[in-house]
């Protein structure tokens, strides 16, 4: 007789929670230190930001080329080895000696930080149905926490002991990680029996056979691109002008996104009961809120911080909600699409961050707010016709 199978065990949630927030933390800790970075290098500010762009590009091709590979392997096995390489990547950035080496050495970090993303699936497998939407928010809301306690954990240990002193820190927790996973976590089997070349080819039919991902996709890569904009350019905002904050300080305001990712758990269960479409929608126009409050109040500590966290828990809410909508389409293709989700969501990433130092070098905040607000717009605006015509 066959058992009846049971929701994954809370103790299990919350160490996958952990682990997520503790690896994609790799990505973000560079981003508060670039004025440093800057500094060390002697590189101009314009200049320094490829070095944030190329670790989000990083994790991109991490994605694209590891995940697949999750769904013909034993995950544990693939995870434990992925966070080694990732130790070998951080113990680099100590040791780099030039600026070009360095930026080499941040796509490494990002290609072996992409860890994370194969929780996910893994945590979809081991959930109830009725359950996805729930586990996945708890996962998620743990990643979006190391993504913003990253900032402050690198502004102020790289303020007071150097940039590369988060990274030789960073190289430690990912080893005693690595070791705490490859204790607990459950072997699974391989999902479906094909090669590897015939697994990344499947990529490029899997959005023809189920059009959600098309959508879930671009939804993702705009939005997540805002966020990376924002963090990028908050960077030399407050590094100049009216504030002048140094990077332990700028780090700081990591604090006040975690006050809006500690909600994501909520955007789960609305997805659940009312539909990932309304969730989507109900938070975009939270992020539309948050640039009203940088348009009018920028120039304000009290403003940014209010629209910090309405960004940041709109952007939460709405991975969130993607992430439920992608992960029920089909368990034996569940890591592959995933991977088409998380690399068109990093691509919007690096291509944000990328934009947002550009825009900000030329046209300062004004044109940062105008490029956010138009993004989020062009979001909205696709959703509400995509809903109309699956409806």
């Amino acid at each position: 007789m066959e058992t009846e199978k049971k929701d994954i065990d809370k103790r299990l949630l919350i160490l996958m929670a952990i682990a997520g927030g503790v690896v994609v933390a790799n990505i973000y800790y560079i981003q508060p230190l670039l004025g440093e970075i800057a500094t060390y290098y002697q590189v101009s500010t314009s200049s320094v930001g490829i070095v944030a762009t190329l670790t989000q590009l990083g994790y991109a091709c991490g994605l694209f080329f590891l995940l697949p590979a999750a769904d013909l392997c034993n995950r544990k096995k693939l995870i434990s080895i992925t966070l080694l390489l990732c130790v070998v990547s951080l113990i680099c950035m100590v040791v780099s000696g030039t600026f070009m080496m360095t930026a080499a050495i941040c796509f490494c970090v990002g290609f072996t930080s992409m860890v994370p993303q194969l929780l996910i699936p893994l945590g979809a497998q081991l959930s109830l149905p009725e359950n996805t939407g729930k586990n996945l928010g708890t996962i998620i809301s743990g990643m979006l926490i190391g993504i913003l306690a990253s900032r402050v954990f690198s502004g102020l240990v790289g303020g007071y002991f150097g940039w590369k002193t988060v990274y030789l820190i960073a190289a430690i927790l990912i080893a005693i990680l690595a070791l705490i996973l490859y204790k607990v976590l459950p072997d699974t089997k391989a999902n479906v029996d094909m090669s590897y070349g015939d697994s990344l080819r499947s990529l490029l039919n899997l959005p023809r056979k189920y059009p959600v991902i098309v959508r879930a996709s671009i939804n993702s890569a705009i939005v997540f691109g805002i966020f990376s904009a924002f963090w990028t350019t908050l960077t030399l905002y407050l590094g100049e002008g009216p504030f002048g904050y140094n990077a332990s300080t700028i780090g700081l305001f990591g604090l006040f996104g975690i006050a809006g990712a500690v909600f994501a758990p909520m955007a789960g269960k609305m997805s659940d009961k009312k539909g990932t479409n309304f969730t989507l929608l109900f938070h975009m126009i939270v992020i539309g809120v948050s640039f009203i409050c940088f348009a009018v109040w920028g120039k304000s500590v009290v403003g940014i911080i209010i629209g910090v966290i309405l960004l940041d828990y709109g952007v939460q809410c709405c991975n969130v909600a993607n992430q439920a909508r992608i992960q029920t389409i089909s368990g034996s293709e569940r890591n592959r699409i995933a991977a088409i989700f998380m690399v068109s969501t990093f691509l919007g990433g690096s291509i944000g961050s990328y934009a947002g130092t550009m825009i900000y070098g030329s046209y300062e905040w004004v044109g940062f707010v105008t490029l956010g607000a138009t993004m989020i717009m062009i979001a909205l605006l696709l959703h509400i016709l995509q809903y109309k015509k699956t409806k």
